[in-house]
């Protein structure tokens, strides 16, 4: 008897549950779909299911609003005012906003409160001068920055070509010791094993100190591709102010201040610095008594400021590249050399951190990168060179760093 009650329940409880879903949000479900829910057997709110019960009544009434969009009203003149304000447009214009840059974005506000043609002039001039002061001391840094990248690149060459130099006689003596186990096991003496982690001691040590520098010569280079990340905007930002402070000052100077509606968001893509000072050439040579007027005088400092600041976008975007290309080259040579060390010292480069802000890759530390990491990167080095042959022929050289794998083999050869 118990169990076919408790095979009754089981058979009851999903429709239990099914009628109390609370997944479902009524407010936002359209008539037709609260009425199938409820034919369902679904516990639908009863002002929700009136609404909809008394909604699919009325005749030429849209189907596709919800109970919350139209406030759960059932008259048709207030159901279509509701749908086309959200739907009309209003909606459109918000949308369009919305794509906007934050320089038009910034001149439709004024348009919108009602600010004079002069006034928004005077804002925009502001406005385009900072946004060429912003570029200007932008060129600056990305040029000494990517001066400052070459040189580290010189210096990442540099101990690369110091490294393999102080190595050149321990690898050939090595590798010649390592062909020799792999060749003539035999006639391998103890001294010859001795010999053998004595020397990959040796290349594990060069190699770890050198590639514990490179790696903060990396670090370097990633924290300045960072900063020019961070300055790509700024360009953009003058020739987007540049092209409305250019556009609110031809408008001044041929004398035409009336209001705009809306703004123009094709300018940033047709006007340029050799445009604008042409206008405002054109402007200067105007009849004379216009020079007297505010708003021609406010036309004139507009289209000079524009001028400028879609100049200044226009080279700040033409250094920020020049940058960016150089310090990335100093990347790659930095790069080459980490694996001109691996192949002097069998130590592979150390693996480029994901955050570059903690103490621990802070470049003034290089003193203690070694004590740090290198546990680390003989572990990675012997790992990755069990598959490996360098151009000697020689196979799995780092690991017979390991002192424990030397002991190995001496016991294989009855020398332990």
């Amino acid at each position: 008897m118990v169990d076919a009650i408790s095979a009754v329940n089981s058979a009851i409880n999903p429709i239990v549950q099914q009628r109390k879903d609370q997944s479902i949000d009524w407010n936002k479900l359209t008539a037709s779909e609260i009425l199938e829910y409820a034919g369902q057997g679904q516990d639908v709110p009863s002002a929700i299911l009136q609404w909809a019960e008394d909604y699919s009544k009325i005749e030429n009434a849209p189907d596709d609003v919800s109970y919350e969009s139209v406030n759960g009203s059932t008259d048709v003149d207030e159901v279509n005012a509701q749908t086309s304000s959200t739907d009309g447009p209003g909606a459109d214009d918000a949308a369009d906003k919305m794509a906007m840059t934050t320089a038009q974005q910034d001149r439709q506000n004024l348009i919108d409160s009602g600010t004079s043609l002069y006034d928004q002039g005077r804002l925009f001039v502001e406005r385009s001068d900072s946004s060429t002061g912003a570029v200007t001391e932008m060129e600056g840094y990305a040029q000494s920055s990517a001066k400052n990248s070459e040189e580290t690149a010189v210096k990442a060459a540099d101990r690369a070509g110091q490294t393999v130099n102080s190595t050149r006689s321990i690898r050939e003596e090595y590798t010649a010791l390592i062909r020799k186990v792999q060749s003539d096991m035999k006639n391998v003496t103890p001294g010859d094993l001795n010999r053998i982690q004595q020397l990959g001691t040796q290349l594990n040590m060069y190699g770890t100190r050198a590639q514990a520098e490179l790696a903060n010569y990396d670090i370097q280079l990633q924290q300045i591709d960072e900063q020019f990340a961070q300055y790509q905007t700024l360009p953009q930002e003058a020739n987007d102010y540049g092209s409305q402070t250019v556009d609110i000052g031809t408008s001044l100077v041929q004398n035409n201040p009336n209001q705009q509606e809306t703004v123009n968001t094709a300018l940033i893509e047709n006007i340029d610095g050799a445009t604008a000072r042409a206008a405002l050439r054109e402007a200067r040579m105007s009849e004379w008594h216009f020079i007297f007027e505010r708003d021609y005088q406010m036309g004139l400092n507009a289209l000079e400021s524009g001028a400028e600041a879609l100049d200044s976008g226009a080279e700040g975007q033409s250094v920020l590249d020049d940058a960016v290309n150089r310090n990335q080259q100093s990347v790659n040579e930095v790069n080459n050399a980490e694996l001109r060390v691996e192949e002097s010292t069998f130590i592979e480069g150390f693996e480029r951190p994901a955050q570059t802000n903690g103490d621990e890759n802070n470049p003034a530390n290089a003193n203690q990168a070694p004590e740090n990491n290198s546990g680390k990167n003989q572990e990675s080095s012997q790992t990755t060179s069990a598959n490996k042959t360098d151009d000697n022929g020689v196979k799995d050289t780092a690991l017979l760093t390991d002192p424990l794998e030397i002991q190995r083999r001496k016991e294989q050869l009855g020398l332990a």
